[in-house]
């Protein structure tokens, strides 16, 4: 899969936070795109990133806690890349 993404021109500077073998889809149904949050949303701040995303100083849990979150949010804005 990360093969597929890293050769997509849509995607750059890529980072393998976590690697397992997964036994079922954890996003079924999501169409992932791209997501714009406010530096102060509810969200980013449950998760400690106080000055907005910086995806670089999450680890593996909290990465994954806050997609998860995000596809929990039903009238989430999210538009196609």
């Amino acid at each position: 899969m990360i093969e597929k993404i890293s050769k997509n021109p849509r995607h750059r500077d890529l980072i393998i936070i976590s690697s397992a073998t997964a036994t079922r889809r954890a996003f079924d149904g999501w169409n992932f795109g791209l997501a714009t949050l406010a530096k102060d949303d509810e969200l980013l701040r449950r998760f400690g990133q106080f000055d907005g995303l910086c995806p670089a100083k999450l680890n593996a849990l909290t990465a994954l806690s806050i997609l998860q979150a995000l596809s929990q949010r039903s009238a989430y804005n999210v538009s196609a890349a």
